[in-house]
C-alpha cells in the first residue's frame, strides 16, 4: 500500500504531467457544461411538458364528465354558478398526486369574465392569454402556469398554478447526477492519461535527463569514459518523437566521445612534443634559467661572486681529421663530450657549451653550490681518467689540457634564435688561459682556485706563466686528491 501510495505521489508530483492532466480535465469538464445546460433545458421542457400532459388529462376528463358529453369535440357549457364546483373537483382529484400541487387556478368565458378562481393570484390573465401567451414560470417562487382552450374547452379556458419545487428538486438531482458522471469520467481519464503519461513520457524523459547529468559529469570530470558508459537511454528503442530525441543525444554523445578522444590524443601528442621541446631546452639552458624564460619570456643577466670554471680542450684532435672520416669524427667527439656530460650530472655541475674540441663547464651557477670548486677538481681528475678509457679503444691516442680558475662572472642568455647560456668576467678569461697554456695531460689551476681547495687536493708548483692582461702569475698543476 505504501510503495502504491509513494507510485502515485511520484506521478502527481511531475509538474509536466500535472499541466497535462489540468488541461485535459478541464478540457473535459468544459466540453460537458457545455453539453449539459441544454441538456437540462431539455429535461426541464420535458419535466414541464409531463406534468401539463397529467394536468390536461385530469381537466379534460373533468370537463367532459361535468358537462355529460362524450370527447367528441362538441362545445362544453357548465353554467356559470357551477365554475366553481369544477375547481373545487379538479383540486379534489389532483390532491392524491404528488407532482400535481395546485397553488391556484381561474376559468375564463370567451369574453374573458372569471367564472371562478382560487389559490395564487394569476399572472396569465386575459389580456396575457389573448396576446398569446400560454405558460409562465418563475423558479424563484416556485410555480408555472399554463392554459386549456380550443375545441375541447368550448367556450371556456382555464388556467392553472402548479408547485414545481418537486420538479426542481428533481432537475437538480438531475444535474447532479450529469455532474457526477462528467467528474467520474474526467477523473478515470486525467488519472489514465497521467498513468499513460508517466510510462511513455515522463519515465522516459527522467532517464534521459540523468543520462544528461551523467554524461556532463564524465564530459567534465573523466572524458575518456564516456565511450565505456552504458547510458538508460541506450537500451530503448521507440518510434516516436521522443525516441527521435533519445537518437539525437545517442549520435551526440558519440560525436563528443570522439572528439574527446581526438583532443585528448591531440593533447598527448601536444604534451609529448612540449616535454620533447622542454627537453631540448634544458640540453641548451639551465633548468631554472628554462624555466624563467618559459614563464617570463625574458631572462635578466646576474652576476655571480663566486664560481668555478673548467676550460679542457682535446689535444691531437684535431690531426685526427686528416686520417678518420668525418662520421668517425664526429662519434669519438660525441663519446668523449658525452662521458663529460653524465659527470657533469654526477658532480651537479653546468654544462656552458662546446667549441668544436673544446669543453667549458662551471660550478655555483646559477644556483648556489657549496663545495663547488671540490667538485670541479674531482670532474677535472675524472675526466683524465675518461680520456684514458676512450684510448684504450682506438689507435691514435689523444690527451686533455684542462684550466681552472674561481672569481666572479655574469651569466644570461644570449640572443633570441639559437640562445645560448653564456659567462662573461676576467675569471671566464683567467680559466681559458689556464687551459691553452697549459700542458696535455695535465690540469693547471690558479693560486685563487687552488685556496679554495686547500690541503684537501695535492698539488704541484709550476713557475710562474705571462698570461695576457695580467702579467706573471703563479699557477698549480692539480695532482690528486
Amino acid at each position: 500500500m505504501g510503495l502504491r501510495t509513494h507510485h502515485w505521489a511520484g506521478i502527481l508530483s511531475r509538474r509536466i504531467s500535472r499541466r497535462v492532466a489540468f488541461w485535459i480535465f478541464a478540457s473535459i469538464v468544459a466540453i460537458e457544461a457545455i453539453i449539459l445546460v441544454p441538456s437540462a433545458r431539455r429535461q426541464e421542457q420535458e419535466l414541464l411538458r409531463q406534468l401539463e400532459d397529467k394536468t390536461s388529462i385530469k381537466v379534460t376528463w373533468l370537463m367532459a364528465t361535468w358537462s355529460g358529453m362524450e370527447l367528441n369535440g362538441a362545445d362544453l357549457a357548465p353554467p356559470e354558478a357551477d365554475a366553481d364546483k369544477v375547481l373545487q373537483n379538479l383540486r379534489a382529484i389532483t390532491q392524491d398526486s404528488e407532482d400535481l400541487n395546485l397553488l391556484g387556478g381561474a376559468i375564463y368565458d370567451n369574453q374573458g369574465k372569471i367564472l371562478a378562481s382560487f389559490g395564487d393570484r394569476l399572472v396569465l390573465d386575459w389580456p396575457i392569454i389573448q396576446a398569446g401567451k400560454r405558460t409562465d414560470k418563475n423558479e424563484a417562487e416556485h410555480y408555472y402556469e399554463f392554459t386549456w382552450t380550443g375545441s375541447t374547452m368550448g367556450k371556456y379556458t382555464v388556467v392553472l398554478r402548479h408547485d414545481i419545487t418537486m420538479l426542481q428538486a428533481e432537475l437538480v438531482q438531475y444535474k447532479l447526477r450529469i455532474a457526477g458522471l462528467v467528474l467520474i469520467i474526467s477523473v478515470f481519464v486525467t488519472g489514465s492519461t497521467m498513468l499513460v503519461m508517466q510510462i511513455l513520457v515522463i519515465s522516459p524523459v527522467l532517464k534521459l535527463r540523468e543520462d544528461l547529468q551523467a554524461a556532463g559529469e564524465l564530459v567534465s570530470h573523466a572524458p575518456e569514459k564516456i565511450s565505456n558508459t552504458s547510458f538508460h537511454s541506450f537500451h530503448h528503442h521507440r518510434n516516436d518523437e521522443l525516441g527521435d530525441v533519445m537518437d539525437a543525444f545517442h549520435a551526440m554523445l558519440d560525436r563528443t566521445a570522439s572528439e574527446i578522444q581526438q583532443r585528448i590524443l591531440a593533447e598527448q601528442k601536444v604534451r609529448k612534443e612540449q616535454e620533447k621541446s622542454d627537453e631540448l631546452l634544458l640540453n641548451i639552458l639551465p633548468s631554472s634559467v628554462a624555466n624563467e624564460l618559459k614563464e617570463n619570456r625574458h631572462y635578466v643577466a646576474q652576476g655571480f661572486d663566486q664560481v668555478s670554471i673548467l676550460f679542457a680542450d682535446l689535444v691531437g684532435f684535431t690531426a685526427l681529421s686528416t686520417y678518420k672520416s668525418p662520421e668517425e669524427i664526429v662519434t669519438l667527439l660525441n663519446d668523449v663530450f658525452s662521458s663529460f656530460d653524465r659527470l657533469s650530472e654526477v658532480y651537479n655541475l653546468e654544462k656552458i657549451k662546446t667549441i668544436g674540441d673544446a669543453y667549458m663547464i662551471a660550478g655555483g651557477l646559477p644556483m648556489p653550490q657549496p663545495g663547488h670548486a671540490d667538485c670541479i677538481a674531482d670532474m677535472a681528475m675524472e675526466m683524465q681518467i675518461e680520456i684514458e678509457r676512450i684510448n684504450l679503444m682506438q689507435d691514435h691516442p689523444l690527451q686533455l689540457r684542462i684550466g681552472i680558475h674561481c672569481g666572479s662572472v655574469v651569466a644570461g642568455v644570449i640572443g633570441t634564435r639559437k640562445f645560448i647560456y653564456d659567462l662573461w668576467g676576467d675569471a671566464v678569461n683567467v680559466a681559458s688561459r689556464m687551459e691553452s697554456q697549459g700542458l696535455p695531460g695535465m690540469i693547471q689551476v690558479t693560486s685563487d682556485f687552488k685556496d679554495q681547495l686547500g690541503d684537501r687536493y695535492i698539488f704541484e708548483q709550476r713557475e710562474q706563466i705571462e698570461v695576457k692582461g695580467k702579467g706573471l702569475m703563479q699557477t698549480y698543476f692539480l695532482v690528486s686528491k
